[in-house]
C-alpha cells in the first residue's frame, strides 16, 4: 500500500500533489482503465484496527500501480492519513497494509 509518489501517469507531473491536498492514489491497471481512471476519488481504509481509523480517508487516482505486491500505491501523506491519532509513524513503518475500499 506505501510507496513514494512524485510523478503520474494522467500526465500532471508534480502538480498532482496540490489535488485532494497531496492525497493521491495508484492503482493497478485493471481499475486505471489505460488512463480512463485518472481523477477517481476512492475511499480507502486499512484493516489493521491497532493502528488504522474506521473511517480511512479519500485519495484521487493519479498512477497506474505496476507493483506485483498491492492493488494500492498511497502517498504518504494519503498512507498516514489513514491511521488513528498518533499511530501515522507506526502505519508508515507497517509498509503493506490489508485495505478496503469503495
Amino acid at each position: 500500500m506505501f510507496t513514494s509518489i512524485v510523478a503520474g501517469a494522467c500526465g500532471y507531473d508534480s502538480l498532482a500533489l496540490n489535488f485532494k491536498g497531496g492525497f493521491l492514489a495508484a492503482r493497478v491497471s485493471s481499475c486505471f482503465k489505460d488512463g480512463a481512471g485518472c481523477g477517481a476519488c476512492i475511499q480507502i481504509r486499512c484493516k489493521n484496527s491497532d493502528l488504522c481509523s474506521k473511517s480511512g480517508t479519500n485519495v484521487m487516482l493519479m498512477y497506474l500501480n505496476t507493483n506485483t505486491h498491492t492493488d494500492f500505491v498511497l502517498s504518504n501523506k494519503a498512507y498516514k492519513a489513514t491511521a488513528k491519532p498518533g499511530k501515522d509513524r507506526d502505519i508508515l513503518k507497517l509498509g503493506i497494509a490489508d485495505a478496503e475500499y469503495k
